[in-house]
């Protein structure tokens, strides 16, 4: 028997990790001579640098650098060989500023650019960045000023890289980061779509999150309207309208801009990371899970990209939630065997407080259904083999 357990975290309870170990001795104590492998996965956001640490070994590095506010702070990344992985919430993220000090239009993604920088500085050339969870709304004007593009105002002054800024921008001089990054490649892990601009763009949807006032939502959009002028007279035209531009208040863009980087379905690129496709060879069994499933996690969550891939491979894949809505149900048609709320729980509270061993039980209750069915001569769980059908 060869189980592998690849949750994603269940949000206020259970981080990816510990809800993979839980997993894991259940599928034990059912099956005590099973290879069991454990791959805790993050699909671009919170949790991503950590799932990959433990997962491949990589060392952990402390960086130096600064928040949205500009405060001096210590930000922690990843690297294996030439390869760095981080979150960039690490450097710029929410939980960086309190409620009480967030300024969307003197907050930016500087500290993002740094933590590049170590990167490259310490021999990287490959680099995976996830970027969920910001405190930002800059479209990437901090991140390319610390990797040295300068951008300048009608008298050829440099401006401060902040949202203020934005209406003031002339021009851009972006020599010293092309020179930089040169032999660089950088890959943004995102599940988001969203443009840059518009109703359905970073600031509109996301803005509002991070305090701003509708007056600031006004002013922001305005601000990038002509930011993206500017930025894309010096780079790529329709940067602006690529899926994920407007992800980590329009990071993304910044990124594609000035990084030439590459935007990938955050689970997808986890998966690669972690060479799941060649871990599941030879499978019996996947056990995934998160804290909620429903429509939305077929958009490119978690447990929708491991599904998809026991799909191909033959493998039946099942799904341990907290809680499910009515239209999680098109998952069963995109991968998923079957999916299992935790046994036991009364109401969402009751399975956010008592997550671990409700799920400890639902995970047993699992695996003695599967092994009841191996003894009777049956597959462990009915299988979908039809890969035309992804």
């Amino acid at each position: 028997m060869k189980i592998i357990i690849a949750p994603d975290s269940f949000k206020g309870s259970l981080c990816a990790a510990d809800a993979a170990g839980i997993i894991a001795r259940a599928a034990a104590d059912v099956w005590p001579d099973a290879e069991i492998l454990t791959l805790p996965l993050a699909d671009g956001g919170e949790g991503t640098m950590d799932c990959i640490l433990s997962a491949t070994g990589a060392r952990r590095i402390h960086a130096r650098l600064h928040d949205p506010l500009g405060r001096r702070i210590t930000a922690d990344y990843g690297i294996r060989g030439n390869t760095a992985v981080m979150e960039m919430a690490a450097a710029s993220g929410l939980m960086r500023v309190s409620p009480y000090d967030r300024d969307i239009l003197r907050s930016n993604t500087y500290g993002t650019g740094e933590m590049l920088q170590d990167a490259v500085l310490r021999g990287c050339c490959n680099i995976f960045i996830g970027i969920g969870g910001s405190a930002t709304n800059d479209g990437g004007m901090g991140m390319a000023a610390a990797l040295g593009v300068r951008f300048l105002d009608s008298h050829r002054q440099v401006l401060p890289p902040f949202p203020s800024s934005f209406r003031k921008i002339g021009s851009l001089d972006k020599t010293a980061c092309d020179e930089f990054l040169k032999n660089v490649t950088v890959t943004v892990l995102c599940d988001v779509t969203n443009p840059l601009l518009g109703p359905d763009g970073a600031t509109m949807v996301f803005s509002a999150q991070k305090n701003a006032s509708p007056a600031e939502q006004l002013l922001l959009e305005e601000g990038l309207t002509h930011y993206a002028d500017i930025v894309e007279r010096y780079t790529e035209t329709g940067l602006h309208e690529i899926p994920g531009s407007g992800a980590a208040g329009g990071l993304g863009f910044g990124l594609l801009a000035f990084c030439h980087a590459e935007i990938r379905s955050g689970i997808d690129a986890v998966l690669d990371l972690l060479e799941f496709d060649r871990k599941l060879v030879g499978a019996d069994l996947v056990v995934t899970g998160e804290g909620r499933i429903d429509g939305q996690t077929a958009g490119g969550k978690a447990c929708q990209g491991v599904a998809r891939r026991c799909r191909a491979a033959g493998v039946p894949c099942v799904a341990v939630c907290g809680d499910r809505t009515p239209d999680a149900d098109l998952l069963l048609s995109r991968g998923l065997t079957e999916i299992v709320t935790l046994r036991g729980s009364r109401s969402i509270e009751d399975a956010v407080k008592n997550a671990a061993p409700l799920l400890r039980e639902t995970a047993t209750d699992v695996f003695r259904r599967a092994e009841q069915n191996r003894l009777a001569g049956l597959p462990l769980f009915p299988t979908i083999s039809d890969p035309a059908a992804l």
